[in-house]
């Protein structure tokens, strides 16, 4: 299992102030496509969606970031998961027995690294990686990095497994 920046480590304040987001995005879903398409457009909103999501909000390929409007469209999957999501707390015996990575980009400001210590202390055989200059979607900042952190974890998932055999090989031989 690897997990990129999870939810379900937070502090008291950081799940009460998810559950205040929560709560915007619905009250922010009464608001006309047209008028919340126009205010996500703006260049302050546009920095802020760079600013949360991005490590570098700098750069050439953070400049395209903006808000998704359509995810506050009513009933959604977004509104619909986002009370469930701002009040998750992992369970222990979601990685009961299989490797993990919790991979957490060093720059991300949505759901801050120190959640990997609180992660840690939940998950005590996991292994902790920091994604460098990754923001909250290290998938869009650094997909290599991502992709070997997910290799790695497979290949320790596979470590001292006997490889199978196609059938029909033992015949062959």
């Amino acid at each position: 299992m690897t997990a990129l920046s999870p939810i379900g480590f937070g502090t008291a304040p950081r799940i009460a102030g998810a559950r205040c987001l929560s709560r915007g995005a619905r009250w922010a879903a009464r608001i006309p496509a047209p008028v919340l398409r126009a205010a996500v457009e703006t260049p302050a909103a546009r920095a802020l969606a760079r600013r949360f999501l991005r490590g570098d909000p700098a750069s050439e390929a953070a400049r395209a970031v903006t808000f998704d409007v359509s995810v506050l469209s009513p009933g959604s999957p977004f509104l619909r998961l986002t009370p469930h999501v701002a009040g998750y707390v992992f369970q222990e015996s979601v990685a009961a027995g299989v490797p993990v990575t919790v991979a957490w980009g060093d720059r991300d400001r949505l759901l801050p690294p120190a959640g990997a210590r609180r992660a840690l202390r939940r998950i005590p055989h996991a292994r902790q990686v920091a994604l460098l200059g990754c923001g909250h979607i290290p998938m869009a900042d650094n997909p290599r990095a991502v992709a070997a952190e997910i290799l790695q974890t497979c290949r320790r998932a596979g470590a001292g497994r006997p490889a199978r055999t196609p059938a029909g090989a033992a015949a062959a031989r």
